[in-house]
């Protein structure tokens, strides 16, 4: 199922100035749009005018400029680069340097967008030959670093895989993977910033097997308190949560064997899309993938305690299924919710991490859904120069890009993940 899918690798799924080698013609580069009520401006409808571009995201800032990724399934993934959040320009795609989907169409999604020192680094989404990592020093060029045409074989050897987390922890980058299919999500290390890959766990390696067992992805890196977590979704046992503080020897903190059954003590909250730091707290987005549990928010002062911090249907109602985002932008906490069939996601806001706004939703003055009701979920989260930014996935319309001020006194908000 395509929300699965998209929702599973956000971080999917969430934003820094020089002067890049090839710039954009004047029929390459999307206008800004209209003003939504209460202070949210479209800046890009309908996949730019392509309603098969299904969703934007994920988001990252590079070298002062804003790149999000583009969706389309079939015809091959793009990359979108704006200076100003408002004009973009196809840096990956039809008539830019690199071709859409990186030269192969079934690259449909990218997945993650990391800065590993100067390099901006792209994980696909590649269900016919496994995932790809690509990097870039300018957001023009780009070189394979995992499938396509380096040494190391797509999806590290497996077919219907997406990489899905990335990380840079104590000078180590983590590759995390997802797939369909139950026990097939591994854990990569490297230590030459993606060029050799050494497999940590996952259903292929003895070591650290309980890391992977059962999980389809792991979903979302966040290193806290001098330690590395990662959340992994596992449809059968509930999510989990793992930590490092070497890089070596893991541990679990939600899951067997720790103090917390999987799933934070309901088996159907099954995955953990995003984590974040804020106010020295490490929060989790959960959701369920049923109509058994709506989705929460947890949260913990150490890492191993963990309180909820919204009890079921404190965002909008028990018909969302999941909390999708959770990123600290600015002095304020954002997140937004997964809604069930025939409902449009939510977003809110908290200045403490406890209590909370609605900035879109039931309760708000702008709908659910950003006045579009087939906009079915936000697939990235970010701050770039003074605004939030978000990302939809909508398969009527193709996906849209907007933004929304931030208070004057959090212009310099961190960049977005």
């Amino acid at each position: 199922m395509v929300i699965r899918l998209v929702m599973g690798l956000l971080l999917m799924m969430s934003l820094t100035d020089d002067t890049l080698s090839a710039q954009a013609s004047d029929a390459d580069t999307r206008p800004a749009t209209s003003p939504a009520p209460t202070g949210w401006f479209q800046v890009v409808d309908a996949g730019g005018d392509n309603p098969m571009r299904w969703m934007f995201g994920p988001l990252m800032e590079f070298q002062g400029r804003l790149y999000v990724g583009a969706y389309q399934p079939g015809a091959g993934c793009e990359i979108w680069r704006s200076a100003d959040g408002q004009q973009w320009n196809v840096v990956v795609g039809p008539d830019a340097t690199t071709p859409a989907g990186f030269g192969s169409p079934h690259n449909e999604q990218v997945t993650r967008l990391f800065v590993v020192g100067d390099w901006l680094l792209a994980g696909t989404w590649n269900t016919a030959q496994g995932a790809q990592l690509w990097r870039s020093r300018d957001g023009d060029h780009w070189e394979a670093v995992v499938g396509g045409t380096s040494s190391i074989p797509n999806g590290f050897g497996k077919t219907d895989t997406g990489i899905i987390a990335l990380a840079l922890f104590r000078d180590l980058l983590f590759a995390g993977t997802g797939s369909h299919e139950a026990s097939q999500a591994e854990l990569w290390v490297s230590h030459d910033q993606g060029l050799t890959w050494e497999p940590l766990a996952g259903e292929r390696i003895a070591i650290h097997l309980a890391l992977g067992r059962e999980s389809s992805y792991l979903q979302d890196f966040m290193v806290f308190r001098d330690a590395l977590y990662v959340s992994v979704g596992n449809p059968e046992l509930g999510a989990e949560i793992w930590r490092t503080r070497d890089g070596r020897a893991w541990e679990a903190v939600v899951g067997a064997p720790s103090g917390y059954e999987a799933g934070l003590i309901n088996p159907h909250w099954d995955k953990i899309f995003s984590l974040d730091v804020f106010n020295d707290y490490l929060y989790a987005a959960v959701s369920s993938s049923t109509t058994e549990a709506a989705g929460v928010l947890w949260r913990s002062r150490d890492g191993t305690a963990w309180e909820v911090v919204s009890g079921e249907g404190t965002f909008g109602d028990s018909t969302h299924y999941g909390v999708s985002n959770v990123k600290a932008i600015g002095r304020r906490l954002v997140l937004s919710t997964t809604p069930h069939a025939g409902q449009a996601p939510e977003i809110w806001m908290s200045e403490e991490g406890q209590h909370w706004q609605p900035l879109a939703g039931s309760t708000a003055e702008t709908p659910s859904g950003l006045t579009n009701p087939n906009n079915i979920g936000v697939a990235a989260l970010g701050g770039f120069r003074g605004w939030l930014y978000l990302t939809t996935l909508n398969r009527v319309d193709g996906g849209q890009i907007w933004r929304s001020p931030l208070p004057v006194s959090e212009a310099a908000a961190p960049p977005a993940r």
